[in-house]
């Protein structure tokens, strides 16, 4: 990841080792959002990769964020952190001057065309009751047909279990390690050698020539402002 001081922006690529997919469903998870088995998990690595989307997360106080997304506000409005609160961003081929319209995910994901042109808003806010940034609240906002995305769904907590040195974090580290029980976790390790390496990078390139020249459709809708 790339931290921007002046900007308090945080950008963070598609790369090895930043991503883990669970080849199967924990015995007492909550929802059905789990790969069935290792061929499913290996597909939605692949799906990711090629689409090489970069995540942006533009920080600042809590009260600066409720210009942005009135709610839900999880992080404490009076509070002067200026990490409280983080509007989230997808930026396709980590080009930076363009923000994909993270509306699109949900016709995408229900595979309905009907909610194509929706609206999205993602952001990350700091849990009030967590101890050294140990819980985030991830809510996701929705509207339809150009309407402001103020309805809620989808959305969840973002909890660390191991710290920027190599720590468990405790109680949650030996939580998820319960809770995920047998079920392996596949991740992307990057390539087999540099002739992969050198022939993906000439794929990507060669698909980001054809969107740029309007050969080929955007993978995702750029969002207009």
């Amino acid at each position: 990841a790339q931290w921007h001081e002046e900007e308090g922006l945080l950008v963070l690529p598609l790369a090895p080792w930043s991503w883990s997919w669970a080849a199967g469903k924990p015995k007492d998870a909550p929802s059905d959002l789990y790969s069935c088995d290792l061929s499913a998990a290996a597909q939605a690595i692949q799906g990711l990769i090629m689409a090489q989307t970069a995540l942006s997360a533009k920080f600042s106080t809590c009260k600066e964020g409720q210009k942005k997304t009135i709610q839900p506000v999880v992080c404490k409005a009076n509070c002067e952190d200026k990490l409280a609160y983080g509007y989230l961003q997808l930026h396709q081929f980590g080009n930076l001057t363009e923000a994909a319209n993270i509306g699109a995910l949900l016709s995408a994901i229900n595979n309905a065309p009907l909610l194509a042109g929706a609206s999205g808003a993602f952001t990350l806010q700091k849990h009030p009751h967590a101890k050294d940034g140990s819980i985030w609240r991830r809510p996701s906002q929705w509207g339809i047909r150009g309407d402001c995305a103020t309805v809620e769904s989808g959305t969840y907590d973002l909890v660390k279990v191991i710290d920027a040195d190599g720590n468990k974090v405790q109680p949650w580290h030996d939580e998820f390690v319960k809770d995920m029980g047998d079920v392996p976790l596949m991740t992307w390790s990057g390539w087999t050698g540099e002739a992969g390496r050198e022939e993906s990078k000439a794929t990507l390139e060669m698909v980001v020539a054809k969107m740029q020249s309007g050969e080929w459709p955007r993978l995702m809708p750029v969002l207009e402002c």
